[in-house]
C-alpha cells in the first residue's frame, strides 16, 4: 500500500474503526531504527504510516505527558480521565463493546429497561453488537455524539474551575511534540510493510475471484 495515496481523513476513519485492545509495540520496536526523511514529500507517508501502526504507543505517550503535568492536581487528572474516556468512545469497536456491557449490567436489575435501551442502541435484545453506521451508534441508549460532548464539556468545566488549563495544554503540547518527532524520524516498521503487502495481495485476489477472466490478462513472466 502506498501511504502517499492515503488521505489524512482516511487515516482518521481507520483509527475510528480499528481495534485498540492490542498491546503497544515494545521499546525495542519503537526505538530500533531512525532516519531522516528523504524529502518533505516522503515525510507525509511516513507520518501516516507511523501514526496508524504506533497508535497505542502514541496514546500512551500522550497520557503519560498529561499525567506528569497534572500529577499534583486531582481535578486536572479527573478532567484528563473524562477526556480520555470521551476519546475512546469515538472508536466504534469500543463504543459497541461498552454499550453491550452496560446493557448486560442493566438487564440484571431491570430487564425491561435493558430491552428498551437495546432496542434504540447498536445492540440487539441480547446485547450482541450489530453493524450500524457510526452516526447511529449509542452507548446505554444515549447517542454517542451527545455522550462524547457531555464528557468533553464536563472536562472543560473542571479545568476552568480548577484553573488547570495551562498544565493540561502544556502536557498535551509535550505529548504531541514527542509523537511528531517519533513519527517523523522513525523508519516505517517492517511489519507494516509486510501487512501492507498482504493486504494488497488479498485485494488483488478478491479482484481475480470477482472477475475470473482477468487471469488471462496478466503476464507473470519474470
Amino acid at each position: 500500500m502506498d501511504w502517499g495515496l492515503v488521505t489524512l481523513g482516511e487515516v482518521v476513519a481507520s483509527l475510528q474503526e480499528v481495534q485498540w485492545n492490542h498491546l503497544p509495540p515494545g521499546p525495542g520496536d519503537c526505538f530500533r531504527s531512525f532516519s531522516l526523511p528523504t524529502s518533505l514529500r516522503g515525510l507525509s507517508p511516513r507520518l501516516k504510516c507511523n501514526l496508524y501502526y504506533y497508535r497505542s504507543t502514541y496514546a500512551l505517550i500522550l497520557c503519560c505527558a498529561l499525567l506528569i503535568w497534572l500529577r499534583r492536581s486531582p481535578p486536572g487528572l479527573a478532567a484528563a480521565l473524562l477526556g480520555f474516556l470521551g476519546s475512546l468512545c469515538l472508536n466504534n469497536t469500543f463504543c459497541s463493546t461498552l454499550n453491550g456491557k452496560i446493557v448486560k449490567l442493566i438487564r440484571m436489575a431491570s430487564p425491561q429497561l435493558a430491552r428498551r435501551m437495546a432496542g434504540g442502541s447498536n445492540n440487539n435484545s441480547l446485547g450482541a453488537p450489530q453493524r450500524r453506521g457510526p452516526s447511529s451508534l449509542r452507548i446505554g441508549g444515549v447517542p454517542r455524539g451527545i455522550l462524547v460532548g457531555a464528557l468533553g464539556g464536563s472536562a472543560a468545566v473542571i479545568l476552568r474551575r480548577s484553573h488547570q488549563w495551562l498544565p493540561c495544554l502544556s502536557g498535551m503540547l509535550l505529548g504531541l511534540i514527542l509523537i511528531l518527532v517519533h513519527a517523523s524520524f522513525r523508519t516505517p516498521n517492517l511489519k507494516t510493510r509486510l501487512a501492507s503487502a498482504r493486504d494488497e495481495f488479498r485485494a488483488v485476489w478478491r479482484g481475480y475471484q470477482a472477475d475470473p477472466s482477468a487471469y488471462g490478462q496478466h503476464d507473470y513472466m519474470l
